[in-house]
């Protein structure tokens, strides 16, 4: 597993080729880069950070302030290829699939998160509240987000959407979530009630092996691959091989900042 290295190409290598197989990445151009994410990679430089810009529809994963670019031995983040030496590119930011309302329309836009059932993504300060990993659910591995937060809570009891109980509970929650992290003692989540919940990073759906392989080397030149559409209910959907990545690299209480 190597280190993040500081350099940013304005061309990232497309495609590699390893143990015979064709590895393929999405075209993201990294001069893209958001300015917001970098400073709030900055502003936190000895801790892993994942910035999620909803507009641009990228994530982004800072280590020690550095925006990760590198090449990994997949067998070390996927138990299928541990015996199998395979190097894939491992390149932020990536693509994001994000919500859909009900009748099928984009919410990306659509503002911040308030209420169960608006299929809407969180837009504000989190963290990595706890980590989930599945190998028969449709999501291999999730991690959670920490919605709703404090500001989440004031927002909604405003709007009349939760009762001043809920919000003392949310509130409470953040609360006992932070001493959680501090004590380095396990994912505490809060819970939104009428807010909804259930917020997380995972892949784009349950991947089998080594077909993943397969379907990563015939995308086409300059496509996209999983992540050409949003369809979630506010989740946050990435390529398999980042999401675990970042399972493994992005410890509970990782900072998540996900910008409008």
């Amino acid at each position: 597993m190597g280190d993040a290295v500081s350099l940013v190409p304005s061309q990232p290598p497309r495609a590699i080729v390893t143990e015979g197989k064709l590895i393929v990445r999405p075209q993201v151009d990294h001069a893209t880069l958001d300015i917001d994410a970098q400073n709030y990679a900055d502003q936190h430089p000895t801790e892993p950070v994942i910035v999620i810009s909803k507009s641009k529809k990228l994530l982004y994963f800072f280590k020690n302030g550095i925006l990760v670019n590198d090449y990994v031995n997949w067998g070390d983040y996927e138990p299928f290829f541990a015996n199998t030496p395979t190097t894939i590119e491992m390149s932020f930011p990536v693509p994001v699939a994000l919500g859909i309302d009900q009748q099928g329309n984009s919410t990306a836009l659509a503002g911040p998160k308030r209420k169960a059932g608006d299929r809407r993504t969180p837009e504000g300060e989190y963290a990595v509240c706890n980590k989930r990993q599945s190998p028969s659910s449709s999501f291999t591995v999730f991690l959670d987000v920490s919605y709703p937060n404090i500001q989440d809570a004031e927002a909604a009891f405003s709007a009349g959407i939760i009762n001043k109980a809920r919000r003392n509970s949310i509130i409470q929650d953040n609360v006992i979530m932070q001493q959680r992290f501090a004590a380095h003692s396990g994912g505490y989540c809060p819970s939104g009630g009428p807010m909804g919940g259930l917020i997380g990073i995972h892949p784009q759906a349950a991947e089998q092996y080594p077909e993943v392989i397969i379907k990563e080397a015939t995308v086409s030149a300059g496509g996209q691959y999983v992540t050409g559409s949003d369809w979630t209910f506010g989740c946050i959907a990435i390529e398999n091989r980042h999401a675990r990545y970042l399972w493994q690299e992005a410890p509970i209480g990782t900072r998540i900042l996900i910008l409008p």
